[in-house]
């Protein structure tokens, strides 16, 4: 029984931490800064579970300019993310501000995924330069 309680102890906290680093602690921002999170993390680790959390338009510009997703992910050199800064909801889109980088989602039935990252502030009123990016 405690075998059970531990795991479900663990992910109940990595949440508030999420929701805490963020303005937004709505339960829309929490899961965006999650799927954010899991997208950064499997980027080196597991790239075809980082392309499965992209959007269908962001997957399917990288695969035309790189070939297979898993390569095009590996070759993207996406930063090493760091810890959520902060997440901003705006109805079906996010964009979750981590130590190195900047992630945007947008929600589908499936939940939030990837439409760029890499993603770094240009001069004021100028939008943000992103390495992975969809058309």
């Amino acid at each position: 029984m405690t075998r059970l309680r531990v795991p479900t102890v663990l992910a109940v906290c990595a949440c508030w931490a999420l929701a805490a680093c963020s303005g937004d602690s709505s339960p829309a921002a929490t899961d965006a800064a999650r799927a954010a999170t899991s997208f950064t993390a499997s980027v080196d680790a597991q790239p075809e579970a980082a392309c499965a959390l992209l959007a269908p338009q962001t997957r399917q510009e990288l695969e035309d300019s790189s070939g297979p997703c898993a390569q095009g992910i590996k070759d993207a050199n996406l930063p090493s993310a760091g810890r959520v800064i902060s997440v901003d909801v705006f109805g079906q889109d996010a964009m979750v501000r981590l130590e190195h980088d900047t992630v945007f989602l947008a929600r589908f039935g499936s939940g939030w995924r990837v439409t760029a990252a890499g993603c770094t502030p240009q001069e004021q009123d100028r939008p943000f330069s992103c390495e992975l990016k969809g058309a």
